[in-house]
């Protein structure tokens, strides 16, 4: 959703995952470039590229922040608007948010008057979300549980047919 906001906006995009899995994902959704931080040198190759981050994985074990935050422009902002799971910590050298003068901060929720902008742009732009539909059942419930633990999930999984199972 931030890659179909940002270009509604008019951004240019840059999509950063750990490797290039989402690649071609990315790529449909309406990013730019992409950038994989798997890649050797990869924050040597972008550094000061690009001007906001906004952070939407989930989790974040085995990605190197430091190295993200060398992406950014001085002045640039990395913003988090989810959540990791709750024994994650955040790590940062001092000097890499010195170095650029770079911000890092987080966002739960905007205010009621960002939601109803946020809601104006989608509805101009038709703006809407990528699902993966799943009928409702203890077996798909089970099966779209174990594939969201195991990171199988490009978008959200949406439950349907609620009226043929709950009657």
């Amino acid at each position: 959703m931030t890659i179909l906001f940002a270009k509604a906006l008019g951004a240019e995009v840059t999509a950063i995952s750990r490797n290039h899995k989402k690649e071609e994902l990315a790529k449909q959704l309406g990013a730019d470039h992409y950038i994989a931080t798997s890649d050797e040198d990869f924050e040597v190759k972008n550094a000061d590229s690009l001007d906001v981050i906004v952070n939407t994985g989930s989790s974040l074990t085995g990605g190197n922040l430091d190295k993200v935050l060398q992406l950014l422009v001085p002045y640039g902002q990395f913003i988090s608007i989810t959540a990791p799971p709750l024994n994650e910590k955040m790590t940062i050298n001092p000097m890499v948010l010195l170095a650029n003068n770079v911000s890092v901060s987080g966002s739960a929720i905007g205010s009621p008057a960002d939601i109803e902008y946020m809601l104006k742009v989608a509805a101009e732009h038709d703006i809407k979300p990528w699902i993966e539909e799943v009928p409702i059942s203890e077996t798909n419930v089970s099966t779209a549980w174990k594939r969201m633990e195991d990171g199988d999930v490009k978008f959200r999984f949406v439950l349907t047919d609620y009226n043929k199972c709950f009657k």
